[in-house]
């Protein structure tokens, strides 16, 4: 007996109770494995797979976040696709992040594509803030500097 004449002889009924509970375990099972979620800074509503693309579509993005900061405050959190975008509309609060809390926020993820392709991310793209990244800015930066021609 195949799958579908199996789900073909089920009722509707058993069907929709047997998915729900399989959702209800499944996010159980998540939850358990992952953690709460974390709080997030609020922001607007998100569609499954555009996720917030379509707050910023249509007329110049910076009047449409602009708009969307008028309604979710200096900081909003923005989905686009997969990845989460924190978005900061407030002069001071940028200025407190860049220059006061600088350290905190430049660590960059650590992807598992450049940890075998880029040798434990210790190239300057991936690599953390930190003496080996200062070391390989200084590289980078004289390595330009030789080639310019006056």
């Amino acid at each position: 007996m195949g799958v579908v004449a199996f789900l073909g002889s089920l009722d509707v009924a058993t069907i929709f109770l047997t998915s729900a509970i399989s959702l209800v375990f499944l996010k159980i099972v998540q939850r358990a494995i992952w953690g709460p979620r974390k709080k997030l800074p609020p922001g607007p509503w998100r569609l499954p797979v555009i996720e917030s693309y379509h707050h910023v579509h249509g007329g110049p993005r910076h009047h449409r976040i602009s708009d969307l900061a008028k309604q979710y405050g200096p900081v909003m959190m923005l989905k686009m696709g997969e990845t989460p975008t924190l978005v900061v509309s407030s002069p001071e609060l940028a200025r407190e992040i860049m220059k006061t809390q600088d350290a905190n926020f430049a660590q960059r993820p650590r992807l598992p594509a450049a940890e075998v392709v880029l040798y434990g991310c210790s190239n300057i793209t991936f690599s953390p803030v930190g003496a080996h990244w200062k070391l390989l800015r200084k590289m980078f930066a004289l390595q330009l500097v030789m080639y310019i021609y006056i």
